[in-house]
């Protein structure tokens, strides 16, 4: 792990102080909090309510790491066979956000 170089506080004030002129000239974007605008009636929000079958999938096999890792199907000697990665692709959890 690398260690932790801390700028010089000369370089940091540098820094902040283009930033400030920068952002007091208009050179950088600013975000805007309000959005455009709609009549009435229009935009409707629809408040999410994820459920459990949609975040995973599986256990299922991947098809693709068996052709590939056919070859490196092997018998550990230090660790359970279910620890390779051929076994962990016969069974995968598939995982994901709504």
């Amino acid at each position: 792990m690398m260690p932790f170089c801390r700028p010089h506080p000369s370089l940091l004030r540098i820094v902040w102080s283009v930033a400030w002129v920068a952002a007091a000239l208009g050179c950088l974007p600013v975000a805007s909090a309000a959005g455009p605008t709609f009549a009435p009636g229009i935009l409707t929000t629809i408040p999410p309510a994820p459920e459990a079958e949609e975040l995973f999938s599986g256990p299922r096999p991947l098809v693709e790491l068996p052709v590939v890792l056919g070859e490196l199907k092997y018998d550990p000697q230090r660790a359970a066979p279910s620890s390779t990665s051929f076994a962990r692709s016969e069974k995968a959890i598939l995982r994901r956000t709504v």
